[in-house]
């Protein structure tokens, strides 16, 4: 209600403004020459355009369909026309003149219908349809490959240059890849040329059988029909013989090639096949079975287990029908025959493998003399084919079997190597305390064997055998720890005592202390070893049998070659130059010897027991021979060039450092000599010496030390001054800066000065401030407030930094600030009075202009409004506020240290005000209780509750109107005098 009624005020007051001027005149004037200017927010469109006809006297008549709202119409000075196809363009409507009438209406809808030539219709439909308005649509004929468009006349325009643009050809250019399965891709290029459209290209890609075709959608579509009606299957028939591979298995490959409508016959007895397919999957098998049909892809390998026939006879047979690539292998071990051939001979191959393999026996009678018969007889029914039979015949001690010919040669073999006497197995037995000479008479019963043992054979033997064991191996194990042997003459077993030996061995090459490890095991347990490390020999006692292995462990172990150790002998005091010719003698045929100068050690490669007698030699040589020299340094600090030093010493080598001169006294070896020699002259020099350092300086001058520091410097130091930090920073050697550490120490010492400073105009405390920052650690600075002055005690270089410091900070110009007070109680002139007694020689006080200007009313009404208390005084420019009104404000101008105390004097004026809670305002223009009334409202008081008014109805009724904002002209307001 409250809108609506300020929008009727307005066009009431306006109409009245406005029409007037333009009614007279609007008929004759033309339409581009009427201007409007208008101001709404959220208007009916309808009653916006009752007020355009009002305003400018147009005839506007509006159609039934026009509706809506208009958020903000805002026109200054607009031609109405253009105006009005503002107002209407955002609602889809528009206005025509017919007679000098405006006719408002919708804008009619179009519909066209676009046949496209480059792109597909149902692809670029969903492109096209965010351009449609809200009342747009879109008819999709894919018959035709058109659309049918409906929409207002302006969309329409763009929607037929955006359907022109994507139509272009070269926008609507695609490639589409044509597998062909039933023609060849070749046969029908030629078919598909005419169809392409002028920027159409065309590739056969016979690999795949396939038509890459370049070209715009429209037209991939229609190629797409003619390929589809040009690609159905034609039969035809071709016969493959194969020469390498087998049909049957190329059968299964070629099955994969045909489309459903093909077919194939397999001729396994001529290895041959009958494909029945179209001409490209004919073309495609035939490349195929090219490709398949040779040997290097045919090439297989298969063994064979041959049972019965000679491997070497069924080999020469099967070589002949090796095709030339076919290879051939024997293995006699596990009796077969590997063949590498093409799949189609190996399957010849294995069909005569298996005709020639067949079983022919013959028989055979094998004696048996020294073996059990039975086990003869398990071993050989191993090796019998699956047909062969052994029988056993106890009464002859023989064996007779059948069998083929090929495996009767293994038995020839085998009986011959189980029927010996070292091959005889006893069974199991177990003698416990038994006499030797009963136990070799039981062995012989049960094996059969003739044993003799002489008279001195004796003693106790225990023995178990859980297993059969040979009967040699058993006689073995039973006379050994009896020191025993036996010797086999024929059919005859000699069992005798073992006589023992007893042999020197000097070794050349080996140490004996090294090699008697190895040896102990070789030992009897009669054996004994006998070591003599002068000579480097062995006595050795032995067993016959055992001495001759001992022997040769003795002679393997003491190959020079063999015994070949390299060694590095470090030498402490004679340098390993000196003696190489002294070593060079004691080596041997391979020694080899090379010296190392950088460690001064030898490494020796010799016989270990050549390597033990030059070590001796060595150390008979290496012996303590000192020699002194004295090293004066130039760069380097001696006692830190003196600890290096030391770890190149020997323990009975020693360094002395003599600080004063930067010497260094070394007792060493020539070799340590040399040493230290070079390592001092590396490190006494300026590239590895160089050292930085910053020195702060408190006292003396920068620049003075600066000065005397320079003439001490190596021609490689150099020097910084830093004067924002007091430092000086000095690069020089390890031997130079310790002397001018001493001597910026010895300078930099404190000296004080005492001055005293007059303060005319700055405050004391600020700056004492000031110069207690620039003191140095032992500076003093007295505040004599009697005086105003300083007493400053501190070094010279300081005293005149602090000159300058007072110099620019004691200014009158620089300490002198201008004060804005805020009176609360007193006038300004009586606050002026009571100031001047406050104020320094160099102070003045100004009033505001107006003051002078302001006059008083004693006649006027006033109210009274409670206010809030005012902000303390303020620094101001007194330029800035010239031309301002100011009331009860007093600008003030002194020294800053005096302002302090005109502050003080100024609050102790204030607080005889404090008791006063209002404020009398001076109301000059304005209704004074409609000014109240507004106040009250702002400050949320009740209007009957202001003092020294009556309230009326009218004015109650005024408050509840709408107010547009807070800003209220209330004239003329200051405070009461």
């Amino acid at each position: 209600m409250r809108k609506l009624l300020l929008v009727l005020v307005l066009l009431g007051f306006l109409g009245g403004l406005i029409n007037a001027a333009l009614l007279g005149h609007a008929e004759g004037i033309p339409y581009d020459s009427i201007s409007i200017s208008i101001d709404f927010k959220d208007i009916d469109l309808n009653d916006l355009l009752d007020i355009l006809s009002a305003k400018t006297g147009l005839n506007i008549i509006v159609t039934p369909e026009v509706q809506g709202r208009v958020p903000i119409a805002r026109f200054e000075n607009v031609p109405v026309l253009k105006a009005l196809e503002i107002i209407l363009e955002p609602y889809d409507y528009e206005y025509e003149i017919v007679d000098n009438i405006i006719r408002v209406s919708p804008i009619p809808l179009l519909s066209q219908s676009f046949t496209l030539k480059s792109a597909l219709a149902s692809e670029i439909e969903s492109s096209l349809k965010p351009l449609l308005s809200e009342v747009g649509k879109i008819e999709l004929n894919q018959e035709t490959n058109s659309l049918l468009i409906t929409d207002k006349p302006k969309r329409m325009e763009e929607i037929a240059v955006s359907i022109l643009k994507l139509d272009e050809p070269a926008g609507q250019l695609s490639t589409q890849s044509f597998s062909l399965k039933f023609i060849q891709a070749e046969a029908i290029s030629s078919l598909i040329q005419p169809h392409l459209s002028r920027v159409g290209k065309l590739e056969v890609d016979s690999s795949t059988n396939s038509l890459l075709i370049t070209d715009t959608r429209y037209s991939l579509s229609k190629i797409e029909e003619v390929i589809l009606s040009l690609d159905h299957f034609k039969a035809q028939e071709k016969l493959f013989s194969l020469k390498f591979a087998l049909a049957s298995e190329v059968a299964k490959l070629i099955s994969g090639y045909l489309t459903p409508e093909g077919d194939l016959e397999v001729r396994e007895d001529k290895n041959e096949i009958l494909v029945k397919a179209s001409s490209y999957s004919l073309e495609k098998i035939d490349h195929l079975v090219a490709e398949l049909d040779t040997p290097s892809k045919q090439m297989k390998k298969k063994k064979f287990l041959i049972r019965y026939m000679s491997l070497k006879d069924l080999a020469e047979v099967v070589k002949e029908s090796l095709s030339p690539q076919g290879k051939l292998k024997r293995d006699p071990s596990s009796s077969t025959l590997t063949v590498e051939d093409t799949s189609y001979h190996l399957l010849q191959i294995e069909k005569m493998v298996t005709k020639l393999d067949t079983f022919q026996p013959r028989k055979r009678i094998y004696k048996i003399s020294f073996a059990p018969l039975s086990l003869v007889a398990t071993r050989v029914e191993d090796l019998l084919s699956d047909q062969g039979k052994v029988d056993e015949q106890e009464e002859t001690s023989s064996l007779v079997v059948v069998d083929v010919r090929k495996n009767l040669k293994i038995l020839d073999k085998l009986i011959k190597e189980l029927d010996t006497i070292e091959n005889q197995l006893i069974p199991p037995f177990d003698f416990k305390g038994v006499d030797l000479k009963e136990a070799l008479a039981l062995l012989s019963t049960k094996t059969g064997l003739n044993i003799i043992a002489p008279p001195e054979v004796k003693g106790k033997i225990s023995a178990r055998f859980e297993r059969p064991i040979p009967i040699l191996k058993a006689l073995e194990i039973i006379l050994e720890p009896h020191n025993y042997e036996y010797q086999v003459m024929g059919n005859i077993i000699r069992v005798s005592p073992i006589p023992l030996l007893s042999q020197s061995f000097t070794l050349k090459s080996a140490l004996v202390g090294e090699v008697v490890s190895s040896l102990k095991p070789l030992l009897s347990e009669v054996g004994k070893m006998e070591l003599n490390q002068e000579t480097n020999s062995l006595l050795i006692t032995d067993k016959p049998k055992r001495m001759e292995e001992i022997a040769a462990s003795i002679l393997k172990l003491d190959e020079p070659a063999r015994q070949l150790s390299t060694q590095s002998f470090s030498l402490k005091f004679v340098q390993a130059e000196a003696i190489f010719p002294l070593i060079q003698p004691h080596l041997s045929r391979l020694g080899k010897l090379e010296a190392d100068s950088s460690t001064n050690s030898l490494l020796i490669t010799d016989t270990r027991y050549n390597l033990m007698r030059t070590g001796q030699l060595i150390s008979k040589l290496d012996y303590f021979r000192p020699s002194q020299k004295l090293f004066t340094l130039k760069f380097a600090l001696a006692p830190q060039a003196a600890k290096i030093a030391r770890l190149y010493l020997s323990d009975k080598g020693k360094i002395e450092v003599n600080e004063a001169e930067n010497q260094v006294v070394v007792t060493a070896t020539p070799y340590n000599l040399k040493k230290i020699e070079d390592l001092l002259a590396d490190l006494d020099t300026p590239s590895k010496q160089m050292r930085k350092k910053k020195f702060f300086i408190r006292y003396l001058s920068l620049e003075e030390v600066a000065e005397v520091v320079k003439e001490d410097l190596s021609p490689q130091g150099t020097l910084k001054r830093d004067p924002s930090s007091s430092t000086l920073t000095v690069e020089d050697t390890s031997y130079h800066l310790p002397q001018i550490e001493k001597m910026v120490a010895k300078l930099d010492t404190f000296q004080p000065q005492k001055k005293t400073y007059e303060i005319r105009f700055a405050l004391l405390s600020e700056v004492k401030g000031k110069v207690e920052d620039l003191l140095s650690d032992q500076g003093k600075v007295d505040e004599q407030e009697e005086t105003s002055s300083l007493v400053v005690v501190d070094v010279a270089k300081n005293l005149k930094r602090i000159d300058g410091l007072v110099k620019q900070t004691d200014i009158l110009e620089g300490q002198l600030v201008t004060r804005r007070f805020f009176l609360k109680y007193l006038t300004t002139q009586e606050a002026e009075s009571e100031l001047q007694g406050v104020i320094s020689e160099y102070g003045k006080i100004r009033l505001p202009y107006s003051e002078e200007t302001q006059s008083r009313s004693s006649t006027r009404d006033y109210i009274i409004i409670p206010q809030e208390g005012m902000g303390s005084p303020e620094e101001s420019n007194p330029s800035e506020n010239k031309t301002q009104v100011e009331n009860n404000i007093i600008y003030v101008t002194d020294l800053k240290r005096q302002i302090l105390q005109i502050d003080e004097v100024v609050k102790e004026m204030n607080v005889r005000a404090e008791e006063v809670a209002v404020r009398t305002f001076y109301i000059k223009e304005g209704s004074l209780e409609r000014i109240a009334i507004a106040i009250a409202n702002m400050l949320g008081v009740k209007p009957e509750e202001i003092q020294g008014i009556e309230l009326k109805k009218e004015e109650g009724k005024w408050m509840e109107m709408e107010v547009p904002s807070l800003t209220i002209d209330l004239g003329k307001i200051g405070p009461v005098k």
